[in-house]
Order: structure tokens, then C-alpha cells, then sequence
């Protein structure tokens, strides 16, 4: 279940980076070159364990996720899969966003192979969700894509996160955004073809002046 109502009282800072993306669009990756980053290719911890996807309440209540939001101390970095007109709407939006997303037919296909063998509860009886749960029963690829294809209307409606029916929405709202100067969008594909040059964007994007020697240290790892 998605938090949209967090973004609206989340007392954000300057400094603070949202990792924003459409789902299986490299977001882990995005988050551990960011982490190394923030860490000087030091980072060694667990992802989950620092970098919070903020806006969702499958294990943290809204007041959990702010407490432990505010007893961070390093440089904060978070993850969401919302649309820019809902991560938009914090009256302080001067924080660094970067926003990655990936061919739909990419996504679908690791879509498919990550929903299938979820286990976490689809809770409400919407049309989507009716649709999402005949997804999950999915045996093979094809129907799944077909399923998809046959409610191509869903994306319409979803203005918020919905795993795969948002997935235009969230890609068209932050395109709408890419010449704000603390906006960085990326595409999967950057990453794969030019890693390094990936790793410098982002870093000159986040403020750091790093020289080549660490720079190929984060890319080392």
C-alpha cells in the first residue's frame, strides 16, 4: 500500500536524494552507486537498512518511517516508485531527485518473473488489483503480457503508484519535470552502456568532486 499523503509532511532538506523509478528499472542498482557515493565507496551495509522505500507502508507506519527518517545522520538517500506530481508536492522540493526507468517491454519481462513468486498481500478489490491477481496466478510469460495488453486501459486511471499500471504515468510526470536543475532522469540502458560515465553524472549531479581514483573505486564495486 502506498503512502502518497508522506511526501506533503516530510520535512526534507537540501541535501536529501529521491531515488525515484518505475518498477524493475534498475532501482536497486541506482541505489547502491548512490550509496557509494554518499559513502566514499565505503558503503557496506544493507540497502534496506538505509535507504527506505519512504512512501510505502508494507513494514513501517507512516510515523515509524518519520522517526527513523529523522534519526539519520548521514546524508539521506530514499527510494520511491511515484510519480513526480505526488513526490512533487512537498512544500519543500529543493532536495536532488533522480528519476530511472527502462523499456516497458524490459519491465514487463522482469516484472513477470519477480510477481510471480511474490508474497506480499494484494489487498483492495479494485479492477487493477483483480487484473494484478490473475498476473500472479501467470504460469508463463506470454499470457502475462497478454493479460497486460488486454487492460491497457488501467494505465489511464492509475495517477499513483500501481505496480505496472502506473507505469506511463510516473514516466510522462517526471519528463514534464527534467529541466528543473535538481532533476536527473536516466534510463536503464545508461548504466549498461557507459557505467563509469553514469557514475561521474551522478556524482557532479549530487555535488561531490570526486577525482578519477575514486571514481574507479565506486565503479570497482
Amino acid at each position: 500500500m502506498n503512502n502518497d499523503q508522506l511526501w506533503s509532511k516530510m520535512d526534507l532538506s537540501e541535501d536529501d536524494i529521491i531515488i525515484a523509478s518505475t518498477i524493475k528499472s534498475g532501482t536497486t542498482w541506482l541505489q547502491q552507486i548512490v550509496a557509494q557515493l554518499v559513502f566514499k565507496g565505503e558503503f557496506k551495509d544493507k540497502l534496506s537498512n538505509i535507504s527506505f522505500w519512504i512512501d510505502t507502508l508494507r513494514e513501517y507506519s507512516e510515523g515509524e518511517m518519520l522517526i527513523k527518517m529523522n534519526e539519520q545522520e548521514h546524508r539521506r538517500f530514499y527510494k520511491t516508485h511515484s510519480p513526480a506530481s505526488i513526490v512533487l508536492t512537498n512544500p519543500k522540493n529543493t532536495a536532488k531527485y533522480i528519476f530511472i526507468t527502462r523499456d516497458f517491454r524490459d519491465v514487463v519481462w522482469s516484472f513477470y518473473n519477480h510477481f510471480v513468486n511474490s508474497k506480499y498481500k494484494i489487498l483492495d478489490h479494485s479492477k487493477a488489483n483483480i487484473i494484478t491477481q490473475e498476473l500472479r496466478a501467470c504460469t508463463d510469460p506470454y499470457d502475462f503480457w497478454t493479460i497486460i495488453m488486454n487492460n491497457k486501459e488501467l494505465f489511464k486511471i492509475c495517477k499513483s503508484y500501481k505496480i505496472i499500471w502506473s507505469y506511463f504515468n510516473t514516466v510522462k510526470t517526471w519528463l514534464k519535470v527534467k529541466d528543473n536543475e535538481n532533476v536527473l532522469i536516466l534510463h536503464f540502458n545508461d548504466l549498461k552502456q557507459d557505467l563509469k560515465g553514469s557514475i561521474n553524472k551522478l556524482s557532479l549531479f549530487l555535488g561531490y568532486k570526486y577525482d578519477d581514483e575514486l571514481i574507479d573505486k565506486i565503479y570497482s564495486k
